[in-house]
């Protein structure tokens, strides 16, 4: 879903330059694959919460693949649900040891209803890791 303005927000802030956000960043919107898509172009590509939407997820690859500039920043980031409440208690000590045990037990909840997992990547496959 588009949300028009939100980048547009925050974009035209203050007079334009170089280091305003307008003048340095581009926001797609598009259907995968598109031709319309240029190569080679982009320092960063991000993308949220899309890849589990797709039937086939090598067309997220290559779309990127082709759009990415060599030595690009990829940014990928998509929900994953604990296979198991171990894993969700675990995820609950790694990030939330410190708060109420309400919101313990909602973060508990909410984990077992999916987490986000978050990969850095590159254009070179050596390069690529999991950020937890």
């Amino acid at each position: 879903m588009r949300r028009p303005g939100r980048l547009g927000r925050h974009a035209g802030a203050g007079p334009p330059g170089p280091g305003r956000l307008a003048g340095r960043c581009r926001l797609l919107q598009e259907t995968l694959p598109s031709a319309r898509l240029p190569e080679s172009t982009y320092d960063l590509v991000l993308s949220n919460s899309l890849l589990h939407y797709l039937h086939d997820p090598q067309v997220l690859w290559q779309s990127i693949r082709k759009a990415a500039k060599p030595g690009a920043i990829v940014l990928v980031m998509d929900l994953l649900r604990p296979s198991s409440a171990g894993w969700a208690e675990s995820l609950v000590a790694a990030y939330a040891a410190d708060v109420p045990e309400p919101l313990r037990r909602d973060f508990r909840r909410v984990s077992l209803g999916s987490a986000v997992r978050t990969f850095q990547t590159s254009t070179h496959p050596d390069n690529s890791r999991e950020i937890v």
